[in-house]
């Protein structure tokens, strides 16, 4: 890589950056004939000047020995074509994603969004699924093989039963078959809600993706949404400190709530949940 015009005046030039009259197009440096501007590195610098804690890296002469090996290890990164491999590809269109979604909001969009959640919460699917583990942005060839997978066990499944191939496959780790119990809009990832919600009962889904690997989903039930129940607790144990038995004690307890004491007070102080005592069992 060539740096060129770093000489005596682009370090005048970059003495000028912080002059509220400085030009907005003056070169600092180039590198392989690609301009790098003054008003470039006087934004970087003063963004990160707070959240540098190395007082060395606060030294403008510093920081401008590490912005110069910046753009030399970039500008070497593209000439290696590391810039259009497929990995970077899809990790900079999810970050382009996860930005824009802060900014852009389609209201047509948004609206049947809210109706399809709407819809949705009025009912719960029980159901199970299979899972081939991998990452999101794994190499193409991997993501390959996870759908050739997912596919295969897919036919299995529907030819074996979910049971025989749950034995044979799951491992918990990079293949899952588990059952999942009722649940409703808003607890799972959208991609799984939304399978589930379009698989007919007794039906096997097609595959589909999520952030986790490769699913397919079958829907055992689906029932009109019967709402959230809290519930609170006392739990005791037969421990080698209490001379009373545990169910005798409960049992105490219990005629103690029967006639008109605190269940939270009590709870507070008998159970030995720890992790629900000090909220009165809940």
């Amino acid at each position: 890589m060539k740096l060129r015009h770093l000489s005596a005046l682009a370090i005048i030039i970059f003495s000028a950056i912080f002059n509220v009259n400085a030009q907005e197009k003056q070169v600092l440096f180039s590198v392989e004939d690609t301009p790098v501007y003054a008003s470039e590195f006087e934004r970087v610098y003063k963004k990160n000047l707070e959240l540098v804690k190395d007082e060395s890296q606060k030294d403008i002469d510093n920081y401008l020995d590490l912005f110069i090996k910046y753009k030399l290890k970039v500008a070497e990164a593209k000439a290696l074509g590391l810039d259009q491999k497929t990995a970077y590809l899809r990790e900079f269109e999810g970050y382009k994603k996860q930005l824009s979604a802060n900014f852009l909001s389609n209201n047509e969009v948004t609206e049947n969004l809210v109706k399809e959640a709407y819809e949705r919460l009025k009912y719960e699917i029980n159901a199970r699924h299979i899972l081939v583990k991998i990452d999101e942005n794994a190499p193409e060839d991997q993501q390959k093989l996870a759908q050739d997978e997912i596919k295969k066990l897919r036919g299995r499944v529907i030819e074996e039963g979910f049971e025989a191939v749950k034995k044979d496959i799951h491992n918990g780790r990079t293949l899952f078959a588990e059952e999942l119990g009722y649940f409703t809009a808003f607890r799972m990832v959208y991609n799984f809600e939304t399978a589930a919600y379009n698989t007919e009962v007794g039906e096997w889904s097609q595959p589909f993706q999520t952030q986790f690997g490769y699913h397919i989903v079958q829907v055992n039930d689906k029932r009109e949404n019967r709402g959230e129940v809290t519930v609170a607790h006392i739990m005791l144990t037969d421990k080698d400190s209490n001379t009373e038995p545990a169910e005798e004690r409960i049992n105490d307890i219990y005629k103690r709530i029967k006639q008109g004491e605190d269940f939270e007070a009590l709870a507070k102080q008998f159970s030995e949940d720890k992790s629900s005592s000090n909220k009165g069992g809940r």
